[in-house]
């Protein structure tokens, strides 16, 4: 894939995800380090170790940041993550913690909201499960059941929806809305 023009932040909500963010924070700098584009974690207070883990990629030199939640919700992390690293930057993509993630999926994402002019892109979420139990509820969740037919769940892409799974956004019609 081309190298999309833009300059986009990488925001991690956190809270208690030691199990999940090495793993990812190697994955998402794989990534991010060519573009020279930020890793943010902004971590609502965890009690598990997550801080260590990030503060031990930022000590070797890894261009990651980490941020505080004070208010512990996702929705907050992403305003502080927007209002303290956004300056200068064209997007932010909000990335789940215990998430897998393509190997080009940021750059799909910028490349996609360049291409057809868009300020948000989302993406389908496939719900996994790693035990017996995980992989009933995923499949249930996955089926039309449990999605309710939301496009944002369907996969068939290519279309507005009313509502997404949290993908992209550009920082300027982020900031328009409210952060």
């Amino acid at each position: 894939m081309s190298s999309p023009n833009g300059k986009c932040l990488i925001a991690v909500p956190t809270l208690n995800e030691a199990k999940h963010i090495a793993h990812l924070l190697e994955q998402l700098l794989a990534e991010a380090k060519p573009m020279d584009w930020p890793v943010v974690v902004i971590d609502g207070g965890s009690t598990d170790g997550t801080q260590a883990i990030v503060e031990s990629f930022i000590a070797r030199g890894e261009p990651v940041q980490l941020a505080h939640n004070p208010k512990r919700i996702q929705s907050a992390a992403m305003n502080r993550a927007v209002a303290q690293f956004g300056d200068g930057l064209d997007y932010v993509i909000r990335i789940d913690a215990h998430g897998d993630y393509p190997a080009d999926y940021c750059r799909a994402l910028v490349q996609e909201a360049q291409t057809i002019g868009a300020d948000c892109v989302v993406v389908p979420m496939t719900t996994v499960g790693q035990n017996t139990f995980q992989r009933a509820v995923a499949t249930a969740q996955n089926s039309l059941v449990g999605t309710g037919g939301s496009a944002h769940r369907t996969g068939k892409g290519g279309a507005f929806v009313d509502h997404g799974h949290h993908a992209l956004m550009s920082i300027p019609a982020y900031r328009a809305v409210g952060v």
